[in-house]
């Protein structure tokens, strides 16, 4: 990720809300903040022990200059574009969230207030302990922390609000489960990636459309879900006839091919 506060902001947030909670001494909830401080800070000294979440980043800014130049090679890019509510659909059949990137400082510390309030209805605070951390639900605490890694990937550092990003974020990956993750070589090292289908057995197409009963249930293609922006290039036909060339049937066969507004080259 480019945002080096990325995983932190959501971290700080819970530490300072959490140091602020009062609790009767040897009480259920103090035993229980004290553990949720504790692993929040184990997390911040080793980041990778807060990997379990993996995003995809989008945008809703279909031809940004700042993006071609900031994500793309000078012989050129391209946006690909797909509806919400296709995504949305995918996301949901495999566990992942899709939602919008927070900028605002305030905002971002409600939610996690939200998070925290919930767990906190849910724990126990009334419990007596006859010593410092007996009788603490560590899964009931580990369930917060889970939380706020997941939803962490929301909160954005405002200087980067430009980009108007989305986030599809997966579910937590467990041990169990790393067999899921693929391994590609880069430039500072071997990176780790969790696969994200865009089509899937009950969304196995891309085109929306919809029956218009008047007509004998005849299919009637209300709009594409799929949308490619050419940006600044090189070769703008030849990549417009390959965009044509590559793309699946799956994503429709009538669809528009932008080119970028910008000038810039």
């Amino acid at each position: 990720m480019n945002d080096s506060t990325e995983q932190l902001l959501a971290s700080q947030y819970a530490v300072d809300i959490l140091s602020a909670l009062r609790f009767p001494k040897r009480s259920f909830g103090e035993g229980m903040v004290e553990y949720a401080l504790e692993l929040l800070e184990r997390g911040r000294r080793l980041p990778f022990e807060i990997s379990r979440t993996y995003t995809v980043s989008l945008s809703s800014e279909s031809d940004s200059l700042e993006q071609w130049r900031a994500y793309c090679p000078r012989s050129g890019g391209v946006a690909l574009g797909f509806s919400a509510a296709h995504l949305k659909a995918v996301a949901a059949d495999q566990g992942f969230i899709l939602a919008s990137c927070v900028y605002d400082e305030p905002e971002q510390e409600a939610i996690v207030r939200q998070i925290i309030e919930h767990h906190l209805d849910i724990w126990n605070k009334r419990k007596t302990l006859t010593e410092l951390r007996q009788g603490i639900s560590s899964h009931l605490v580990r369930d917060l922390i889970s939380d706020l890694e997941r939803f962490a990937a929301l909160l954005k550092h405002r200087s980067f609000a430009a980009e108007r990003e989305w986030r599809l974020i997966s579910p937590l990956l467990e041990r169990q489960s790393a067999f899921e993750l693929i391994h590609v070589p880069s430039p500072s090292g071997i990176k780790q990636f969790r696969l994200f289908s865009l089509l899937t057995t009950e969304h196995p197409s891309v085109v929306n459309t919809t029956y218009d009963d008047e007509n004998m249930g005849a299919i009637v293609v209300e709009r594409q879900g799929f949308r490619p922006v050419i940006g600044p290039n090189v070769d703008p036909d030849g990549m417009d006839e390959a965009i044509r060339a590559l793309t699946p049937p799956e994503f429709g066969w009538v669809y528009a091919i932008e080119h970028t507004a910008s000038p810039y080259r």
